[in-house]
């Protein structure tokens, strides 16, 4: 019996459908490798939106700080008038005002609108008249007493006052800088247990004649 010859078998490498699973197993990695990656144009997770998210309030400019103001300093109204009425001539104040830490003195027109104010009061014409007629009491009362206030009170501004007597008004509006500019010093340096304020503006300005007229001349109005 013939024997039929044996066809060369082809490598496997060389079939067909060999190529075929190949093609499909390549084909099936990278649709994988394409889901696992990424799209730079698909929408930004909800992890990334968190970051992203932070990122405006990491840049927004920080608010202003909300400044405390700070307290005005004032002068104390109550002390204020303590002072006023134990001033030379405090019986004879109408009222004393304080507006923006400046004082405001005024004293009664006449001993009949005194007596108006104060019915009951032992002073008699007589007395009201001999307080402002002798030893320039007017001219002592505007210079002494305002200066002292400005050095009793440092945060004052100024002291004003208005003494109506026999016809004639004395007005006298002494700011702090300028009294401080005229004397040569700050008029609060000056204290009364070292002797300073008696020494360096009493004895000076108001029991000196010639330099009490000359403050008269640049301080006081008299109509």
């Amino acid at each position: 019996m013939e024997q039929r010859p044996e066809r060369n078998k082809k490598p496997w490498y060389k079939k067909w459908w060999v190529w075929l699973i190949i093609l499909f197993v390549i084909g099936g990695i990278g649709n994988i490798n394409k889901a696992s990656t990424p799209d730079s144009s698909a929408p930004v997770t909800s992890g990334s939106n968190s970051k992203e998210a932070a990122a405006p309030n990491a840049e927004a400019p920080i608010s202003k700080r909300k400044e405390t103001p700070t307290p005005t300093v004032t002068v104390d109204p109550a002390e204020f008038q303590a002072n006023v009425d134990i001033m030379t001539g405090g019986t004879f104040v109408k009222s004393a005002q304080l507006q923006n830490n400046q004082g405001h003195i005024k004293f009664y027109k006449s001993f009949q609108e005194y007596k108006q104010a104060h019915p009951t009061s032992k002073v008699t014409e007589e007395m009201y008249k001999d307080y402002f007629s002798t030893g320039d009491k007017i001219a002592k009362l505007l210079i002494g007493e305002n200066a002292r206030l400005l050095r009793k009170f440092p945060i004052l501004t100024s002291s004003s006052m208005t003494i109506p007597y026999d016809g004639k008004v004395y007005t006298i509006d002494l700011k702090r800088t300028e009294l401080n500019q005229y004397i040569g010093f700050p008029i609060e340096s000056l204290q009364v247990e070292d002797g300073s304020w008696t020494s360096q503006f009493g004895d000076v300005y108001v029991y000196d004649k010639d330099k009490r007229q000359a403050f008269m001349d640049t301080f006081v109005t008299i109509q």
